[in-house]
């Protein structure tokens, strides 16, 4: 545990609470340290409990003045580009690979979601998704499936996850 950081932080907060601004916390915004993704990065499902101990060292020490946690800020995005196409960084290309970083990171948020109410029974707590509506093409029974299958795919894969403990039935 890096105390400084955590001192730095909380004397952020303190200083956010006394101008009167509401801290909301975004626990991970696409920043592994390289020594994580030396070890395999989000595909290695070990991350899952590294991150949960994370949030939970952050919780324990931050958790009595910030009240609203997203544990992840659009993880479809940071994994698809990251693990997936390779357009963000880590620049790994490979369809197992985003899968297999998209469940660790399934499993993290559950475990996050867990230690932080631990902490804080009060606090509310949910990602940062990025959504946004699908229309199919034309009427056609095919165009209406694929409409599906993407909604499930980039609209529901994390936020079902979260919020049933299940994938969506499209896959």
């Amino acid at each position: 545990v890096n105390q400084k950081g955590l001192d730095y932080y909380s004397r952020l907060v303190d200083a956010l609470l006394d101008a009167g601004i509401r801290p909301f916390c975004t626990i991970y915004h696409w920043e592994l340290p390289q020594a994580l993704e030396d070890k395999g990065g989000w595909p290695n499902r070990d991350l899952a409990s590294y991150y949960a101990d994370f949030a939970a060292i952050l919780a324990k020490n931050l958790g009595d003045r910030i009240t609203v946690w997203a544990p992840f800020n659009m993880p479809g995005t940071f994994t698809y580009r990251g693990y997936g196409t390779g357009w963000n960084p880590p620049y790994r290309t490979g369809y197992d690979l985003f899968l297999k970083a998209a469940h660790t990171v399934n499993l993290a948020q559950g475990m996050a979601f867990r230690v932080i109410k631990a902490a804080s029974s009060k606090a509310t707590v949910g990602n940062a998704y990025g959504m946004e509506p699908v229309y199919p093409k034309t009427n056609s029974q095919a165009d209406r499936a694929a409409a599906e299958r993407f909604h499930a795919f980039h609209n529901l894969y994390f936020l079902e996850t979260a919020m049933k403990g299940e994938y969506p039935k499209a896959f």
